[in-house]
């Protein structure tokens, strides 16, 4: 969550960021499985498998835990 006065520019941001890498995934996944070009069969779950690795890394790191928290406080740790 962003902050109130960057909360424009920080969800812009994360969905160029998505629409670029989605189409980028739907752009090379193909080649990937193409047998005259990557081949990799099935085995193109281990490639996704270590994007996914570290996006849950990164989530665990530094996405704050909000559960028990009231709003206030909720407040306080994204100031």
């Amino acid at each position: 969550m962003h902050s109130v006065r960057l909360r424009t520019y920080g969800q812009a941001f994360a969905t160029a960021l998505y629409e670029i890498f989605s189409f980028a995934a739907t752009f090379y996944t193909p080649y990937m499985l193409n047998a005259e070009y990557g081949d990799m069969g099935l085995n193109i779950g281990y490639f996704y498998f270590g994007p996914t690795l570290l996006i849950w890394v990164l989530v665990f790191a530094f996405v704050p835990e909000t559960a028990c928290l009231s709003l206030e406080q909720i407040d306080k740790v994204f100031l």
